[in-house]
């Protein structure tokens, strides 16, 4: 199939060009396919191709130089493989302040250097690549996408896994077998660069709720035994009390007067009108408690996108904050029961009088 522009006649020089080979003389384009190839190389390049999809939640850091590797990889992958055609490249970083910049090409990526105070929390990469596959007759267009976050909106992590890093990878697709291959590869590669996080802070991050339902209940619970020990005592000193009075009289009629003013007396009502307010301030600081520790275990590991320096100086900031959020975590457990305790002592002192 040729095109031919009106200014240039000589249509002769074009045809004696070898074929299964694209001419660009003056101004003459000539491609090497019939109509029906012609159609097919057109579909392959804007035809509806297959989508693979995967999401790799962990802990990572990811500098320039990892940013890189991810081109090199694929580059070196396809270019080994297939007769591959890098057609476009794009790096669209973006800024804690909801700013942008895009980066149009590997080697503007590569030269990156972001003088603005900046913190870069976000990165989406992606590759157009024209792969001739050896069972196919055309070039057929893939594309290949990786977002790089470590920031989403509160709203969405909390709907979701309550993981707010991750890796995204997207790859259209028109051989299956090669964007699976492609996939495979990118999906180790990630992986290599997750940092593994302790088992005992990712379980208690996890089930930040239920620790904090059962520190509210535990300090509940340690308000009712306290409160219980101390309407025993109350009790037991109540009846002392009577059994002295009634030993000292020998008649029954003074033992039943006896017995019939301590029942008339308000002592019991008092004790239990001071253990009902009791453990009702108690319930309800015990929310609170529960909230705060909870609060306190949802202390997410973080993941970083260093590509200026300000991101750097915002990475020992946020690591000296978790480290704080954990110590709290453990002070704000430790302090609720020191302080049930001390609560149930005062409880019962006051109570005794």
């Amino acid at each position: 199939m040729t095109y031919m522009s009106n200014d240039n006649p000589d249509h002769n020089k074009l045809n004696k060009e070898p074929e299964n080979s694209l001419v660009t003389t003056g101004g003459y384009v000539t491609l090497p396919f019939d109509q029906e190839q012609f159609k097919d190389f057109v579909i392959g390049l804007l035809g509806k191709p297959q989508t693979i999809e995967q999401r790799i939640y962990g802990k990572f850091e990811v500098k320039l130089q990892d940013i890189q590797s991810f081109h090199y990889l694929i580059d070196q992958r396809l270019t080994q493989q297939n007769k591959a055609l890098l057609i476009q490249f794009r790096a669209k970083i973006r800024f804690s302040d909801n700013s942008s910049i895009t980066l149009n090409s590997f080697e503007d990526l590569a030269t990156y250097n972001e003088v603005r105070p900046l913190i870069s929390e976000r990165v989406d990469l992606s590759w157009d690549y024209l792969i001739q596959f050896n069972d196919k007759t055309h070039p057929e267009k893939q594309s290949i996408d990786i977002n790089i976050v470590t920031n989403r909106e509160k709203i969405l992590a909390f709907l979701g896994t309550g993981e707010s890093s991750f890796f995204e990878i997207t790859i259209k697709h028109t051989a299956r077998t090669w964007g699976m291959d492609i996939e495979s590869l990118l999906t180790s590669h990630i992986k290599s660069l997750l940092d593994s996080e302790e088992r005992i802070k990712k379980f208690i991050r996890q089930y930040n709720g239920w620790i904090g339902l059962f520190s509210g209940i535990l300090f509940f619970f340690g308000s009712v035994v306290g409160a219980l020990w101390s309407t025993n005592l109350f009790i037991k000193k109540q009846v002392e009390r009577i059994n002295a009075s009634i030993n000292l009289s020998n008649e029954i009629s003074d033992k039943i007067s006896i017995v019939a003013q301590y029942i008339a007396s308000s002592d019991a009502s008092r004790q239990y009108l001071f253990v009902g307010i009791f453990l009702f301030f108690t319930f309800i600081l015990s929310i609170v408690v529960g909230i705060v520790i909870s609060s306190m275990a949802d202390n997410e590991e973080l993941s970083f996108v260093l590509l200026t320096q300000s991101s750097f100086k915002n990475r020992l900031k946020k690591i000296k904050q978790s480290k704080d959020k954990w110590k709290a975590f453990i002070i704000s457990f430790i302090v609720s029961l020191i302080t049930n305790i001390i609560a149930s002592y005062i409880f019962m002192y006051l109570t005794e009088k």
